[in-house]
């Protein structure tokens, strides 16, 4: 079954999901299968789900720096230091703590998630810096 809520602006349908008593919407975020789509968030819960499935690098948060849909289709693909490049970009706790400081979206993350720059957060959504990462 689907719950209707709305119509996007192209006239597309916003609903919930549901399989007997499965939220499917809540599920394929939980799983880490898509994002919480904040444009048209009602419910919070789902931001909740996105951050635990980022913790536990489930599903597209397994893979580094994913990009988000909203930006892949404006075109925002920036190109993101992988492997040896990752490493010779400095990244070290203790040594930068603002967002201006951070170069990209895979900087800020690591100092939000691994040196527990919280002041990267402003909003407590679990994702740092939102010019660079959203």
């Amino acid at each position: 079954m689907v719950q209707i809520s709305g119509y996007d602006r192209y006239g597309r349908t916003l609903g919930r999901v549901y399989l007997d008593n499965r939220d499917i919407n809540r599920e394929l975020v939980e799983e880490g299968h898509a994002w919480a789509y904040r444009r048209y968030l009602t419910d919070q819960d789902f931001l909740t789900a996105e951050a635990l499935a980022r913790d536990r690098q489930l599903g597209l948060w397994g893979t580094p720096d994913p990009v988000p849909p909203w930006d892949w289709r404006r075109g925002k693909r920036e190109a993101i230091p992988r492997g040896e490049d990752l490493a010779s970009a400095s990244l070290q706790c203790g040594n930068k703590h603002y967002c201006k400081e951070m170069t990209h979206c895979a900087e800020a993350r690591f100092h939000l998630l691994t040196c527990g720059v919280t002041s990267l957060d402003g909003d407590k959504d679990g994702i740092p810096c939102e010019a660079l990462c959203n």
